[in-house]
């Protein structure tokens, strides 16, 4: 009775091996280079549909916007006209109203004594 209840219990193993390994699929494939675009609900483009899925393999809520690029996001705000802006001597873009004065202060305390 013990070697029959070893090969019932090694036969249901191996079906739950091989019915569990058809379930699991790889997620992620080699895509061709092939440029069909397409964008995703992130606002990211995607050079092609292949890729897109491989996406989805990361980010499970990833949805098909449109085929097509993105479009790029508009801003509703406009800059102030005012704000005028200068380059510093460490080569960094400063509001002039605000930070010029501490690139001079910054580049003042590095000269040798």
């Amino acid at each position: 009775m013990a070697p029959r209840a070893t090969l019932l219990l090694a036969v249901v193993l191996v079906v739950l091996v091989v019915h569990a390994q058809c379930k699991v699929r790889p997620c992620k494939k080699a895509c061709g280079k092939n440029f069909d675009l397409v964008c995703g609900s992130n606002g990211v483009t995607y050079n092609n549909p292949c890729e897109f899925e491989n996406a989805r393999c990361d980010i499970r809520t990833l949805r098909l916007q449109h085929k097509g690029p993105c479009q790029a996001k508009t801003c509703s705000k406009s800059c102030p006209k005012n704000i005028r802006y200068v380059c510093g001597t460490t080569q960094i873009l400063y509001n002039i109203s605000n930070f010029l004065k501490l690139d001079l202060y910054t580049l003042s305390s590095r000269r040798p004594t």
